[in-house]
């Protein structure tokens, strides 16, 4: 879900065998989803003094099966009664609810299964339709179709309104062979599409909704969809797009290659060494954070990836060659010495920070050099502030570390060099490193206190 939300129903909080309580279903960027039901139940004294004695101490997590206002089910997972002002005449009581999925009647959670399942992506509609045009009636309704990994894609298109008013909105289908476990689906894929969607975009790209089938539905028609609905995210009621000349690579450039740059994305993610780069640069995109944690970030994901593309050396020497010098130096020294020896060079043999990010700027494509143009200067730099920030202390360290204004510039590049890295190893188009290039020399940096 997108943008905040509220759905008035009955809710069967003591079970469907028991009569329901009427109340609100919310959805807010700030609370998450929350449902507040009134028990008008007239209660004496007695009542409520045994109501506060056995109940009011008990926390429980259920299951909620809830009907809207046109009778239509949702289903309510992962609930938590927050107790609420208890009065004799009425009762509110405030339930965390962890996800709800409408139009669902039965089930679990953790036990949901579906083979089709249904994503709508901010952006995803510009992406691959940036005029906007609408096709006609009888047009088809499915852009592409393609297969990755076994899983069945689909960009397809679905129309709203007529004539001058009809608008399209472009989203993906995902089918799985067998079935599959609708809370995997959920925490694997839509993430890491919207994250793959920004990289190649060039802006943030947000989860509009998930929904699935469930069994013996063949396809996700608006009657059939199984939407699950979850905490709307921050600025969700903000219209996000971006100019088409901003785009890093538009969905025409790379229709042809979509499949095979999906593939190596999602190679890249079952790699755990990769996986953690990526799991980095979420945080960096996903999240407001001051410069200095932004640079160390950056700084910990460019040295991750050295490790992780497989590209690199971790070693200075061959490890059989180290071993044979250590043997050599331990032959002319004292007993007592040689175990002070191999603890002082237990990692002698690793390349350090600045040796493995001046092989990646080394390494990278030729673009890199139109704004990193001295990779010494650029690596020294980044070296003593992350040293500055992480390992050493008093005036000499201090003194190397630049303020916050002259270390935004540089926590840019760094992020330029990643993201282009990423976007060499799926395959993308060297368009896409031409507008980061543009993005990072024309861009201005202004400064508060100025």
């Amino acid at each position: 879900m997108k943008e905040p939300f509220s759905i008035e129903g009955r809710w069967h909080t003591e079970g469907e065998s028991n009569p329901p309580f009427y109340g609100i279903l919310r959805g807010s960027p700030e609370k998450g989803l929350r449902l507040e039901v009134k028990d008008i139940k007239e209660r004496d004294l007695s009542a409520l003094f045994d109501f506060l004695s056995h109940k009011e101490l008990e926390t429980e997590t259920l299951t909620i099966q809830g009907y809207d206002s046109d009778n239509h089910p949702i289903r309510l997972f992962g609930c938590i009664n927050e107790k609420g002002p208890i009065r004799c005449g009425l009762r509110t009581q405030e339930y965390y609810v962890h996800r709800a999925v409408k139009g669902l009647r039965a089930g679990n959670w953790k036990d949901l299964e579906s083979t089709l399942f249904h994503f709508t992506f901010s952006m995803l509609s510009q992406w691959v339709n940036p005029l906007g045009r609408t096709g006609p009636k009888d047009s088809p309704l499915v852009d592409t179709k393609f297969q990755v990994d076994g899983l069945q894609f689909t960009i397809g298109t679905t129309r709203y309104g007529d004539g001058s008013q009809a608008v399209e909105e472009k989203w993906l289908e995902l089918g799985f062979p067998d079935h599959a476990l609708v809370a995997d689906v959920y925490r694997e894929y839509p993430q890491n599409i919207c994250l793959l969607l920004s990289l190649l975009v060039g802006g943030l790209v947000g989860l509009d909704s998930f929904s699935f089938a469930l069994q013996g539905e063949q396809s996700i028609r608006p009657d059939m969809q199984h939407e699950v609905l979850v905490k709307p995210g921050h600025g969700g009621e903000v219209k996000r797009e971006i100019d088409s000349f901003h785009v890093r690579v538009s969905y025409e450039a790379v229709a042809d290659t979509f499949p095979a740059m999906l593939k190596s994305w999602f190679a890249m993610l079952r790699n755990p060494d990769m996986r953690q780069v990526i799991n980095l640069y979420t945080a960096l995109t996903h999240h407001d954070l001051y410069i200095g944690a932004r640079f160390l970030l950056i700084a910990q994901a460019l040295e991750a990836y050295h490790t992780a593309c497989n590209r690199y050396e971790g070693n200075r020497w061959p490890c059989e060659d180290f071993k044979a010098m250590l043997k050599r130096v331990r032959h002319g020294m004292a007993v007592d010495d040689r175990k002070k020896l191999y603890d002082a060079m237990g990692n002698a043999n690793s390349k350090s920070f600045a040796d493995r990010l001046m092989e990646v700027c080394n390494d990278s494509p030729a673009q890199i050099k139109e704004f990193i143009p001295d990779f010494s200067l650029f690596v020294k730099t980044v070296k003593d502030n992350r040293n500055a920030y992480t390992h050493h202390v008093g005036k000499q360290s201090h003194s190397r570390r630049l303020n916050e204004g002259a270390l935004m510039p540089i926590a840019l590049k760094m992020m330029g060099l990643l993201e282009i890295l990423l976007l060499r190893d799926i395959g993308s188009p060297e368009s896409a490193f031409d507008q980061i290039v543009r993005e990072l020399t024309t861009g201005r940096i202004f400064h508060l206190g100025d």
